[in-house]
């Protein structure tokens, strides 16, 4: 029989890791359910076709329809592309989803604050960056989205044009880093789960 369990794909932002905050905190939580082992965070800090590769890899290694991606920043963007590309859902916490076009900002090499690791960007990884931009939402009751008004980085009015159908916990104030997450980990968990969020408010 096959394990019918929610397998949570975690995507860290850019110049993140899997030992920032928001991902210790969701790994806690699952630790927590005594489901850890369906819990997968793997580390991004690499060029976006190396990134792509590792998420194609590891959805085909958990080999199940019961994924569901959460992408934080620029791990929202591909937690999007993903859940289109495969049918599965995905919830978006403050996403950047048009990181492409801030990259000319970061060329060259960029430290990990978390591991000392270098990321070395170029200008040809603007258009693998934007190939993997969904033209249209086609399923919008997929993607929950979690956004802080007071995000000083990305405008969260970006992702309600974007997803103007889809759930949302819109919260005013907060940060990039959205505030207090660990308050919504059991939210993003429901909707994983097959609850059916239409608006939830703050």
């Amino acid at each position: 029989m096959s394990d019918s369990r929610v397998h949570i794909i975690f995507l860290h932002g850019f110049n993140s890791s899997p030992c920032a905050p928001k991902c210790a905190m969701f790994a806690e939580y699952m630790a927590e359910l005594d489901r850890f082992d369906h819990f997968h965070a793997p580390n991004l800090h690499c060029p976006p076709n190396e990134v792509v590769a590792k998420l194609e890899q590891l959805i085909a290694q958990i080999n199940s329809p019961h994924i569901t991606l959460v992408g934080s920043s620029m791990g929202g963007y591909f937690a999007a592309h993903f859940a289109h590309k495969y049918d599965l859902k995905a919830a978006l916490i403050n996403p950047a989803l048009k990181p492409y076009e801030a990259l000319a900002a970061y060329l060259g090499n960029n430290e990990n604050p978390y591991t000392g690791a270098i990321l070395t960007l170029k200008p040809e990884h603007g258009p693998q960056l934007q190939a993997l931009e969904i033209a249209q939402v086609t399923t919008p009751e997929h993607y929950l989205l979690l956004l802080q008004t007071g995000d000083d980085v990305i405008d969260y009015r970006q992702a309600l044009q974007k997803f103007p159908d889809s759930p949302r916990i819109l919260q005013q104030g907060g940060s990039h880093a959205f505030d207090d997450f660990d308050r919504q980990i059991p939210t993003i968990m429901r909707f994983a789960e097959g609850e059916s969020l239409r608006e939830i408010m703050p």
